[in-house]
């Protein structure tokens, strides 16, 4: 668990909220790539992470660099325990986040309605970031 992984790289379903990211792993079945427990001190600093957080991420040496391709690993293991993350998105926050990093073009991508339906069939909010690559590195403050 914990893996490092960058979320402004890859597509990742999040739920957030006041819960036991254990309880989530064994509602699901599925390792995330990244827990955090609410109350949990932030590593070099004196906060505590306010919210739980229960990540399963997807990378490119899982599903190739193809934004939609990774959206269909993704959605392949939830949809294996559809049910109960139906439930968990009702009960906490639920959200598959895309993002996109602008270096001097416009990016973009394509989902498809097959991806779509099973989204709306999961009840997960889709949230779509573009992010400048030097606000990353933390060159730009917005």
């Amino acid at each position: 668990m914990n893996r490092v992984v960058n979320i402004y790289d890859w597509p990742h379903f999040v739920l957030s909220g006041d819960f036991d990211p254990a309880a989530i792993t064994a509602r699901l079945g599925i390792e995330p790539t990244f827990a955090m427990k609410v109350g949990t001190p932030i590593d070099g600093t004196d906060r505590t992470w306010g919210a739980s957080s229960w990540i399963l991420a997807c990378g490119d040496e899982e599903a190739g660099c193809d934004v939609q391709d990774q959206m269909i690993f993704l959605l392949f293991q939830l949809e294996a325990c559809k049910a109960e993350v139906t439930s968990l998105c009702k009960e906490y926050r639920g959200d598959l986040n895309l993002f996109a990093c602008l270096d001097g073009s416009i990016p973009g991508f394509f989902l498809g309605s097959e991806i779509l339906r099973k989204l709306a069939e999961l009840n997960v909010d889709v949230e779509c970031k573009f992010v400048r690559s030097s606000e990353i590195r933390g060159e730009v403050k917005n």
